[in-house]
């Protein structure tokens, strides 16, 4: 019973992310063509509800496009670019070391990674305490949080610059703040969506090996 509630309540956060990120682009779409004025008129609920469903599909469509095109990434392992490693180094105060260094290099170490990431998996949803898999969650719920949000931002930045390009004798100030502002949420929100899976790798690796040698005494 409690794995069930465990899992309604990540699958719930995540949904409110989705659903986050996508009605910020909505209301960004709303904007551009001044129709915001819509959510101060009284609404059916179904209609609510209907908004609600396609902000969620946007909110996830995007994330996916963005993983799939390499601005964010949900990946369990990736090869992290040096300025991630700046980044995760600079927030987390801890220099980056590559996980399970005791695989050798070569053609199949990625192969080898990824399978033991998913032995991994399995040892921690038997194994790892309670504390240990509510702070593994967290960072989960944190990457997926930037990975939703970030692009989404991103999004929002282009049809507000198309605002700001087309109202640049009106208000041209006031869209030019907005744009900038929510360019710097986004870029941030990306940049906190890569600290948290190289996190969560690391997190894994340190799992990994704490009930493995617990295990093998």
């Amino acid at each position: 019973m409690n794995e069930l509630v465990k899992t309604l309540k990540n699958f719930i956060v995540r949904d409110i992310i989705y659903i986050i990120g996508g009605s910020s682009v909505i209301v960004s779409f709303l904007y551009l063509f001044n129709k915001t004025d819509a959510f101060g008129k009284e609404i059916h609920t179904a209609i609510y509800l209907l908004v609600a469903g396609l902000a969620y599909m946007i909110g996830y469509c995007i994330q996916e496009t963005a993983s799939w095109i390499r601005i964010v990434t949900t990946a369990s392992f990736f090869e992290p670019w040096p300025i991630l490693t700046w980044f995760y180094c600079r927030f987390l105060h801890r220099k980056w070391e590559p996980i399970f260094s005791d695989i050798a290099e070569g053609e199949y170490r990625r192969n080898n990674i990824l399978e033991r990431l998913d032995q991994a998996e399995l040892i921690i949803k038997e194994e790892a305490s309670e504390d240990n898999k509510a702070e593994r969650d967290r960072i989960i719920s944190l990457m997926h949080m930037g990975t939703t949000m970030g692009p989404c931002s991103l999004v929002s930045c282009i049809l507000l610059l198309i605002k700001a390009i087309i109202d640049i004798n009106c208000s041209l100030g006031f869209n030019i703040t907005i744009l900038v502002s929510v360019l710097i949420i986004g870029g941030l929100m990306i940049v906190l969506a890569w600290i948290k899976a190289l996190q969560l790798m690391k997190n894994t690796e340190d799992l990994y090996n704490y009930y493995i040698n617990r295990m093998r005494n």
